[in-house]
């Protein structure tokens, strides 16, 4: 047993191996183990985490999650606008990363009832992961806040500027101090994708006021991450804009644009306005925006406009009708062309141009602040206001603008009435005169000023706006040089007279060149115009229908009109018709100017008629008729009159010598039984007013043989009509005058007065007269004779008249000196002494007779008297009587 037991083999080597193996299996089961602890615990973990997750997302869905966060989003927004803040839902999707907030509602400074300053009835958004993780990872707080997606429906935008530069806008109560820009701020949010639908953006600016509401708003913005950049799509469907009392403006716009964070890009802008009345406003637009602190720009517009509408976005009254066509291109100046010249291109790098390279010489149209050109055309053109009124007016011009200056070349009109006008127009400073405080004292521009700095500072942006100080504008100066071609005397009355003066009955054009300067304070603008014209008259041929009188005209007008006392100084104005002629100098009066009035005047006509339009133009009136029925002469022959012309038109004082040859005065306008007074020829020296009446200085009247000398004036009858002082050239009218005629037939003195067929009369007349009071009733005296005629059919020898004393007229009857015993001498009224002497033939041979008479109630009483006469001494006629 020993043997075979001493005889074994040795088993240390097996033994070593198998030990070995024994010895090697506890770290890997160790590792199993741990690796089994490991993936339970990560299962735990898991698990953990999916309870969690699963608590989390129910308790995100109970109404205290809601009410504990919701009250968070309320503080917060309430100390980041200021204003306070009402939220009725919110909601968190953990699954997605999502909340909705609903019910949001921020109020400003409005009053109570007043629609809020901003509001939004269901808000969504989602988060990025990776905000979350980096929270998680304990990197500390988020520099970009990533966003997914956001929609807000409904978003309600209401602000209220008042006079006093206020806005409902709230002031934030802790404002986050910050460098970033608003464009920087609002691109660290980095939001994938924003819309906004149903929008609605109301402004009241009580300061305008002006009103506008955006209804049917939607934008979807999105971010692109490559470039760093916001994308925008906004339209609006309605958009209503009401400026002070014009009427409502209904538009939409569909706008594209890119921001970044110093790059702005309107990629394009369409605008339209809702046809009134068939018209329609188009605009298009695109703009670029760089570098945000010493901005360069760029854009281009392009569309029609429509002239009405204008005026009622611009508050510019008296736009009634008609469309531009606009084509602008614009750009900033503040590179000039050759230091944009030698920057690099892109795909040069950093390299610039040596200095000795060839570069384009810079714009001398662009020095500084920007340049816009381009062109305008305008179709039928409507305007009005108390002053002009323009319709159908066609045209054009070529637009050059910049801070200074804004200049119209190429500019063309061509009016509905026939003729055109071609020239320039230059405005320097045509924004016009502002001090450098304008804008912060604008209440619109310090409540607009005050709401975007808040609003930037809600979302802990600086203030853009720092200061509201302008560069002071000087006064604006104006100057218009503009050539006139065939443009109707008639079209320009109908465009700047008053409404109803419009047709002075003359067929004329004008044609030649005119310069027009104005500029100044605005208040005191109309007093800086100044005008000088060159202009050539020739007659159209074409009637006017329904006018009175259609009086071809040729002839010049030099003249320059000055604004600040408004008065055309006349230099040369020659007027020619085929029955006048005209030339005159000096001063006339315009608007409030009238009164200054002041010409030199000299008139040749045959035919006063042809100024029948222009005196009823004039409301030239007199004993009830107008026009040239008011002139009680029928001139048929030749006037001519030398002389001034003063004062206002309605009251003018018109002074000279006249001379005229073959006219009839119409004296039986002032009464029925006055008969009209013929006259072969007159010269006279005289003056003539409205209502100062006539004063003739000297005059000569002729009639045949008859040459009498008249002095004297006469004066309409001033009635007070509603305390107001009329002037009537009737029966009334007042009479001073003295007549002297020196060996006249009686035959053509009165042929003269008109009554030759009345007076049976003849001989050679003398009379010295002289008389004061109405038509009807002179009060005067002095001397008539009558030698060697025959007086109703019996001739005599002389009588001699001296009268003196009280009131005398004459009854134009039949009457006479009968021979033998009976006078006739007319119905009275009151009482007339006289002296008489009668020498006359008779049956019973010469006889003589003189006596002292008083006449009344329309006869005469005759006492007899002796005396003692050449060829019969002391004849007795007796008693005798003879009833008027």
């Amino acid at each position: 047993m020993s043997d075979d037991t001493g005889t074994r083999p040795p088993q240390e080597p097996v033994n070593s191996a198998v030990d070995g193996a024994v010895e090697a299996t506890p770290p890997a089961k160790k590792r199993h183990l741990f690796l089994r602890g490991l993936a339970w615990c990560a299962l735990l973990l898991v698990g953990v985490a999916a309870v969690l997750a699963l608590v989390a997302t129910w308790y995100t869905g109970t109404p205290d999650f809601q009410r504990r966060v919701g009250g968070e989003v309320v503080s917060t927004l309430e100390n980041a606008t200021g204003g306070r803040v009402e939220l009725r839902y919110i909601s968190f999707n953990l699954w997605h990363l999502a909340i909705e907030a609903d019910g949001l509602v921020i109020h400003g400074t409005e009053a109570p009832g007043e629609m809020p300053y901003l509001s939004a009835s269901k808000i969504f958004l989602r988060l990025h992961l990776n905000m979350i993780l980096t929270h998680v990872r304990g990197l500390g707080p988020q520099s970009r806040i990533s966003l997914r997606y956001l929609r807000v429906e409904q978003p309600h935008f209401h602000l209220i500027m008042d006079k006093d530069g206020h806005s409902n806008a709230p002031v934030p109560k802790h404002p986050r101090t910050s460098g970033k820009s608003v464009q920087d701020t609002l691109l660290d949010v980095q939001a994938r994708k924003v819309e906004l639908v149903d929008g609605l953006a109301v402004v009241n600016d009580r300061a305008v006021p002006f009103n506008v509401a955006a209804k049917d708003m939607s934008a979807e913005v999105h971010y692109v991450r490559r470039k760093d950049i916001y994308g925008a799509t906004i339209d609006l469907a309605d958009l209503r804009t009401k400026l002070a009392n014009e009427a409502e403006v209904q538009s939409k716009i569909h706008l594209t644009a890119e921001l970044g964070r110093d790059v702005f890009a309107l990629k394009s802008l369409d605008f339209a306005t809702t046809p009134e009345g068939g018209a329609l406003t188009h605009l298009t637009a695109t703009a670029l925006v760089q570098h945000f602190a010493k901005p360069e720009w760029q854009a281009s517009v392009t569309g029609n406009v429509d002239v009405k509408q204008l005026g009622y976005l611009t508050d510019v009254a008296g736009l009634k009708a008609g469309t531009l066509d606009l084509t602008v291109n614009g750009h900033s100046c503040s590179v000039t062309p050759q230091v944009a010249q030698r920057n690099p291109h892109f795909w040069q790098g950093h390299k610039k141009l040596p200095p000795s390279a060839k570069v384009l010489p810079p714009d001398p149209n662009c020095a500084a602040g920007y340049l816009l050109v381009g062109t305008m055309k305008a179709h039928n053109i409507g305007y009005s206001d108390e002053n002009v009124r323009l319709h159908d007016i066609n045209g054009g011009a070529e637009l050059h603008i910049t801070p200074t200056e804004l200049l119209f070349t190429a500019l063309s009109g061509y009016l509905p009435g026939g003729g055109d006008a071609k020239g320039q127009l230059k405005i320097e400073n045509w924004l016009g005169e502002a001090s450098p405080n304008s804008a912060a004292s604008s209440p619109t521009t310090v409540a607009a000023a005050t709401t975007v700095n808040s609003g930037a500072k809600s979302i802990g942006a600086k203030a853009p706006i720092t200061s509201l100080k302008s560069a002071p504008v000087q006064s604006a100066h104006a100057y218009l040089t503009v050539v006139v071609e065939h443009i109707p005397l008639r079209t320009i009355m109908d465009v700047t007279a008053t409404p109803g003066y419009g047709d002075l009955g003359f067929d004329t054009a004008i044609t030649g060149p005119t310069t027009v300067e104005w500029g100044g304070p605005e208040k005191d603008i109309s007093d800086t115009v100044q005008v000088q014209a060159h202009l050539m008259f020739a007659p159209t041929g074409v009637k006017r229908k329904g006018a009175l009188s259609n009086v071809p005209v040729s002839g010049e007008v030099v003249g320059h009109y000055d604004g600040r006392i408004e008065v055309v100084n006349i230099a040369q104005l020659a007027w020619r018709s085929p029955a006048a002629s005209l030339t005159a100098s000096g001063v006339l009066g315009v608007n409030v100017g009238d009164p200054l009035t002041n010409l030199q005047v000299n008139l040749v006509t045959r035919d006063l008629g042809e100024f029948d339009q222009l005196l009823q133009t004039l409301e030239f009136e007199g004993n009830g008729r107008k026009g040239a029925a008011a002139i009680p002469v029928a001139l048929h022959g030749n006037a001519n009159f030398v002389g001034t012309a003063k004062g206002a038109i309605r009251t003018m004082d018109v002074k000279g010598h006249l001379t005229a040859s073959d006219l009839e005065l119409k004296a039986s306008e002032f009464g029925s039984d006055i008969p009209d007074v013929h006259i072969d020829s007159v010269v006279a020296s005289a003056e003539y007013s409205p209502n100062g009446g006539v004063t003739v200085v000297s005059s000569t009247i002729e009639r045949g043989t008859a040459v009498l000398n008249l002095v004297g004036t006469v004066k309409p009858d001033r009635e007070m009509v509603g305390g107001v002082a009329t002037y009537l050239w009737d029966k009334d009218m007042a009479i001073d005058a003295s007549a002297k005629l020196v060996n006249g037939q009686a035959t053509d003195l009165l042929e003269m007065a008109g009554v030759q067929a009345k007076v049976p009369v003849t001989g050679t007349v003398n009379l010295d007269l002289s008389g004061s009071g109405t038509i009807h009733s002179i009060i005067g005296g002095g001397m008539v004779t009558l030698t060697n005629g025959v007086a109703y059919g019996e001739s005599y020898q002389k009588i001699a008249v001296n009268v003196a004393g009280g009131a005398w007229a004459f009854d134009h009857g039949e009457r006479g000196v009968q021979p033998g015993h009976e006078t006739d001498a007319g119905a009275v009224d009151g009482e007339q002494s006289a002296a008489i002497e009668v020498r006359y033939d008779s049956q019973g041979g010469a006889g003589c007779g003189r006596g002292a008479f008083v006449y009344s109630d329309c006869e005469w009483n005759v006492a007899g008297a002796r005396s003692a006469c050449a060829d019969d001494a002391g004849e007795d006629y007796g008693a005798g009587k003879a009833a008027g």
